[in-house]
């Protein structure tokens, strides 16, 4: 993971079956730390979109809590390859192609869905 710009502490993590005997292989839990605010409110597709997109605007910032597309402004994201998105309640991390590709060459299993429109 030294080789992509993660800013992600990763944590050797003990896992166990329901009848408490360890899994036998390793496992590791990635705690993110950073979150971005990159989201697209205008070509994404998520719940209460007029309410929410006009709270960017006029804070208190509300959250987006149903999303059904992720668009994402890319000239905000910089050289972050593994973040969180601000602002918006999903648990799963944004991930760049290249830090996909080196957990694919280290035989990493990662389960992703490509982000369908990147805006810029």
């Amino acid at each position: 993971m030294e080789e992509a710009n993660t800013n992600a502490q990763f944590i050797p993590t003990t896992v166990c079956y329901h009848d408490g005997r360890m899994v036998e292989e390793t496992y590791w839990t990635a705690h993110q730390l950073d979150r971005l605010d990159v989201f697209d409110y205008e070509h994404s597709e998520y719940g209460r979109k007029a309410v929410i997109a006009a709270s960017v605007q006029q804070p208190p910032r509300k959250i987006v809590k149903v999303v059904s597309r992720i668009c994402l402004h890319e000239e905000r994201i910089g050289e972050h390859e593994f973040f969180m998105l601000d602002y918006i309640h999903i648990f799963k991390p944004i991930v760049s192609k290249d830090f996909y590709e080196v957990c694919r060459k280290h035989k990493l299993n990662l389960n992703v869905t490509e982000v369908e429109h990147v805006s810029i």
